[in-house]
């Protein structure tokens, strides 16, 4: 076996890399647009603020989400001036949930069952929606992505391990 991976798996990364590139493309119209709903809260806690000013407005009434998307949005805003930074998180982890699920659906039952899964991540109008979105609600998908990705992982090293000493 030469180490290098076949034919088939080449064509699969292809496809997953085509899927995130198009999630990109689909995502980039709303990520563009005007700050709408309750984007305007998270502009509000971030636009201007120190990180300290946003940590006490994190942990004053004003905001009950949890406070990584705000901080990450603190961040992003450091790049520039346009107040559609605040979503920049979430474009990140909206179009990295296409390598995770079809990672996850690799794992959990096949290389076709991820690509699907990634085809539908791609595609669905919530997630390209929520992947443009100020709000926490595609880092939360990524993060429920990656965590589940790991456990997955420490499952198949557990039974592995459990295989060889028995």
């Amino acid at each position: 076996m030469s180490g290098h991976p076949g034919r088939e798996e080449r064509l699969t990364w292809l496809a997953v890399g085509a899927l995130t590139a198009l999630a990109l493309i689909l995502r980039l119209d709303h990520f563009l647009g005007p700050l709408n709903g309750d984007e305007i809260s998270t502009a509000y806690i971030v636009d201007g603020n120190s990180l300290g000013g946003v940590l006490s407005d994190l942990s004053s009434d004003a905001e009950i989400s949890p406070p990584l998307y705000f901080l990450a949005a603190w961040a992003a805003t450091k790049l520039g001036s346009a107040p559609e930074l605040i979503r920049l998180p979430s474009l990140i982890a909206g179009v990295a949930s296409i390598p995770l699920v079809f990672l996850v659906g690799r794992k959990a039952v096949s290389a076709a069952a991820g690509l699907i899964a990634a085809a539908v991540m791609t595609l669905t109008p919530f997630m390209i929606f929520y992947s443009g979105d100020g709000r926490t609600y595609a880092v939360v998908i990524a993060l429920l992505l990656g965590s589940t990705l790991a456990l997955l992982h420490a499952a198949s090293v557990k039974a592995a391990r459990s295989y060889r000493y028995e």
